[in-house]
C-alpha cells in the first residue's frame, strides 16, 4: 500500500561534492538574493514548506510535501531555469531522499558529516541562515521546523560527544595549531611573509583568522609583494630591511623558492638574541626549501616544513576520521530517537479518538442494560470486538499477509501465548 495522499513527508533533493563535479556546482551556486528568488518560485509552484540551501559543495532542496516526484520536477525545473543548465543534466546530477532517509541526511549535514571537510563548522550556519530566510518567507511549516530543530540538537550533541571538529586536516590549519602551541593566543603575534606566494598567503590569513593582527609582506620583487597588499590587509616593507623586520615577528613564512638560503642558522641565531630569546615560529614553505635546517637546533627557535606541516595535518585528518565513525552512529541513533517520538505524536490522536468511540460505547451499553452490570459489559465487550473480529476474519480468508497482522494484534492487546495457564499467578 503506497502513501496517502494527505500524508506529507520530508523531501531532499540536490548535489553535492560527492556527487557532481566542481564546474557543475560552480552553475549552480546562487547568492542569497537569487536564493530567495528561487524560494519564492518553488513556493508559488505548489511546494508550501520549501529551504533552499546553496553553498561552494551543495545545492539542496528541503520541502514537505506528499508527492516526492512533484518536489523533483518542480525543484529542478526552477533550478534549470535560474540557472541556464539542461533539465536533463541536473536530472543525472542529483539524488532524492525521502521519509527517514531525508531526515538523516539533513541530520548529517547539520553535524558536518556531509561536508567535503569532515567536522568544518561552517555548514551549521549556513543551514541556519538558510532556515532563517525560509522563514521570512513563510516557507516553513511545523512539520520542517521540527525537523530543522531537531537537526540542530543532534549536530550539537555531536560536537559535544566527539572530538571531530577538533584537529587541523590542512597545511594552513595545522600552522595555526602549532603557532597556538608556541604562543597561546595569538593576538600579539606578528607575521612577516617573505614572498610565500598562494600557499605563503593562505597560512598567513589562517594565521590572521586565529588572531594574529600584525602583517609585513616583503620579497626580493617588490612588486610581487605590492600584489600580495592588494590582497590581503598587510603592508609592504623593503627587503633590505628583513633583519629588523624579522628581529619584530613572533611568526615568519618564508615561501621564495629561489634554490638558496634565505634565512641561515646565523642569520636566525643573531635574530634569537636581539629578540632576547623569545619564541619564534618559522615556517619554511619555499620549494626547495628558505631555510637552513640547522636552525631546527637552534634554542627557542621552532622551524617547520611543508613536509611536517602536513604530517600534522594527516593525524588531524585521521582523527577525524575516526570521530566521523563515532559521529555517524550518534546520528542514527537520533534519527530513530526522532522517528520514534514522531511517531508516538502522531499516534495522540487515534488514541483520542479511540478513547471517545470507545466511550461512546460504554455509555450507550449502560443506557440499554438498564442497571444490570452484566449484560453492560456483554453489550460493550461485543461492540468493541465486532469490528476487530470482522476485520481479522476477512484477513484471513483474503490477505496474504494475515499472519504478520495477527502478530500486531496480538502485540496491541498484549494477548498472553495460546498455551498460557490463565490460572496460574503468585
Amino acid at each position: 500500500m503506497g502513501t496517502k495522499e494527505k500524508e506529507f513527508f520530508p523531501v531532499v533533493i540536490g548535489t553535492n561534492h560527492r556527487f557532481s563535479s566542481l564546474s557543475f556546482r560552480d552553475k549552480l551556486f546562487f547568492d542569497d538574493s537569487v536564493c530567495a528568488n528561487l524560494l519564492v518560485s518553488i513556493k508559488q509552484a505548489g511546494i508550501k514548506e520549501v529551504i533552499v540551501l546553496s553553498t561552494c559543495d551543495r545545492l539542496e532542496i528541503y520541502a514537505i510535501h506528499n508527492k516526492a516526484y512533484e518536489v523533483a520536477n518542480i525543484a529542478t525545473s526552477k533550478i534549470s531555469d535560474f540557472a541556464s543548465v539542461d533539465l536533463k543534466e541536473l536530472q543525472s546530477n542529483f539524488y532524492q531522499y525521502t521519509q527517514a532517509e531525508a531526515i538523516q541526511h539533513i541530520f548529517r549535514v547539520a553535524a558536518s558529516l556531509d561536508s567535503a571537510v569532515i567536522g568544518e563548522p561552517q555548514i551549521l550556519g549556513q543551514l541556519k541562515a538558510a532556515h532563517r530566510h525560509a522563514r521570512n518567507h513563510e516557507s516553513v511549516g511545523s512539520m520542517l521546523e521540527t525537523i530543522m530543530q531537531a537537526a540542530y540538537e543532534a549536530a550539537k550533541f555531536v560536537r559535544t560527544k566527539t572530538a571531530i571538529g577538533e584537529r587541523s586536516i590542512s597545511i594552513a590549519s595545522a600552522a595555526v595549531d602549532v603557532a597556538r602551541d608556541i604562543f597561546g593566543n595569538l593576538e600579539r603575534s606578528g607575521i612577516l611573509l617573505i614572498g610565500g606566494g598562494n600557499m605563503g598567503e593562505l597560512v598567513a590569513e589562517e594565521l590572521m583568522l586565529a588572531g594574529a593582527r600584525r602583517i609585513k609582506i616583503i620579497d626580493p620583487i617588490k612588486s610581487r609583494a605590492i600584489s600580495a597588499v592588494k590582497r590581503m590587509n598587510a603592508q609592504v616593507a623593503e627587503f633590505s630591511d628583513i633583519d629588523v623586520l624579522a628581529k619584530d615577528a613572533e611568526i615568519i613564512i618564508s615561501g621564495i623558492g629561489t634554490q638558496r638560503i634565505i634565512l641561515t642558522a646565523d642569520f636566525v641565531k643573531a635574530n634569537m638574541l636581539a629578540r632576547r630569546r623569545k619564541n619564534q615560529f618559522i615556517i619554511d614553505i619555499g620549494i626547495p626549501g628558505d631555510v637552513d635546517p640547522a636552525v631546527n637546533f637552534i634554542d627557542d627557535a621552532f622551524l617547520y616544513d611543508l613536509a611536517e606541516l602536513e604530517k600534522v595535518a594527516a593525524k588531524g585528518q585521521l582523527h577525524r576520521e575516526k570521530q566521523a565513525e563515532l559521529a555517524a552512529n550518534l546520528i542514527e541513533e537520533e534519527v530513530s530517537n526522532f522517528l520514534s517520538e514522531r511517531a508516538a505524536r502522531e499516534a495522540i490522536p487515534l488514541v483520542a479518538r479511540l478513547r471517545d468511540q470507545f466511550e461512546k460505547e460504554r455509555q450507550r451499553a449502560l443506557i440499554e442494560g438498564k442497571g444490570d452490570a452484566d449484560k453492560a459489559t456483554r453489550l460493550l465487550l461485543n461492540r468493541l470486538l465486532h469490528g476487530p473480529t470482522v476485520t481479522l476474519k476477512r484477513a484471513a480468508s483474503q490477505d496474504s499477509a494475515w499472519a504478520q497482522k495477527f502478530r500486531w494484534t496480538e502485540r496491541l492487546f498484549r494477548l498472553p501465548p495460546e498455551d498460557d495457564d490463565e490460572g496460574t499467578g503468585v
